[in-house]
Order: C-alpha cells, then sequence, then structure tokens
C-alpha cells in the first residue's frame, strides 16, 4: 500500500467494520498501488504483488526450499520483510542459499540444489558441469545463478505464480 503520510510503500491493515485499508506504521488511510499487500487477518496477510516483491519471494522459495514451500507464510513474511527493509533480490537470495546450505557452501552444493528444486530431478555430472564452472569462474555469483534458476519457466509453474496471483500469496505478518 502507498501510505502518503509516510510516502513509502507499507503494510496495510484493514479495519474490520469498514473495510478501509490504512497504513500499519501511522494508521492513515492509504491509497492502493498495484504492488501492495491485502488486508491483515490476525498475524497473515495475502501478498498481491505476484509482478513484484511477492513474485520475487516465491520464485526464490521455490528455487531454493522447494515449490512446496512456497505455502510457508513464514517462509513468504520473511523474505517481504527483508524486501521491505531494502534488501535487493541478490541479497535475498543469497541469504536464502544461507539458510538452506549454510554460508561458502560449495558450488557443486549451489547447482545441485537449484537444478533438484527447479528441474524435479537431480543434474547428472555432465548437466552440473558447466553451472559449476559458470560459479567457478567467477561469471556467475550462487546468488546470481539462483536468480536465474528462480526465473526460469519450470520454476515459475512450480511455484504456480498465476494461481497465486489469483488469490493472494498467504504471509506471516513479523514483527
Amino acid at each position: 500500500m502507498w501510505c502518503s503520510n509516510c510516502q513509502q510503500d507499507t503494510p496495510g491493515v484493514a479495519n474490520p467494520t469498514s473495510g478501509q485499508i490504512a497504513c500499519s506504521r501511522c494508521q492513515q488511510p492509504t491509497q492502493q498501488r498495484k504492488s501492495a499487500y491485502a488486508a491483515r487477518v490476525c498475524d497473515e496477510g495475502l501478498a498481491l504483488d505476484l509482478n513484484g516483491d511477492a513474485g520475487l519471494v516465491a520464485t526464490t522459495i521455490g528455487a531454493i526450499f522447494g515449490v512446496a514451500s512456497v505455502q510457508n507464510a513464514h517462509y513468504v513474511g520473511v523474505g517481504l520483510q527483508l524486501l521491505e527493509q531494502g534488501a535487493t533480490y541478490e541479497a535475498l537470495m543469497q541469504l536464502a542459499l544461507d539458510a538452506r546450505l549454510g554460508a561458502n557452501a560449495s558450488h557443486k552444493a549451489v547447482v545441485d540444489l537449484l537444478y533438484t528444486n527447479v528441474i524435479g530431478v537431480a543434474p547428472t555430472a555432465a548437466q552440473e558441469a558447466p553451472f559449476v564452472a559458470l560459479l567457478d569462474s567467477g561469471q556467475y555469483t550462487p546468488a546470481a545463478l539462483g536468480i536465474l534458476a528462480a526465473q526460469q519457466p519450470q520454476n515459475l509453474a512450480g511455484v504456480n505464480i498465476e494461481f497465486w496471483s489469483k488469490v493472494g500469496l498467504p504471509f506471516e505478518w513479523l514483527s
């Protein structure tokens, strides 16, 4: 939600009586932007901006934690909060990789994880080699390769971006 008072996008909270959306920070009524969060219901919300931050979070989760994890409202909430606080897509991807594999994971481990989660099967040595070489040569960072993997049609279909854009992606509000 765009809050004209705070001059930034902020999570919106719905007034249960009037249905009006207000800024969660200053409580002033907000104007909805295209990339906006939906109403807060208890400690969960629905992210509607699947062409924006919510889409980046969903595809990152799919590539790193597997497509079933896209339904994990806590994971989605963490990703949205990081982006809201100014993290870049590359930083989000690197944090997700570190959370899943540990800091300084081997290039082989990164490739195996991404390939398996996006394609659905572990790569053969021949399939894995060119991607490991891209990382070893420095042409790609692990986060950049993660972004490339996350945006592949197989991952977009697996995380079901089209479905979530229609119904909203559940996320947990974090303090």
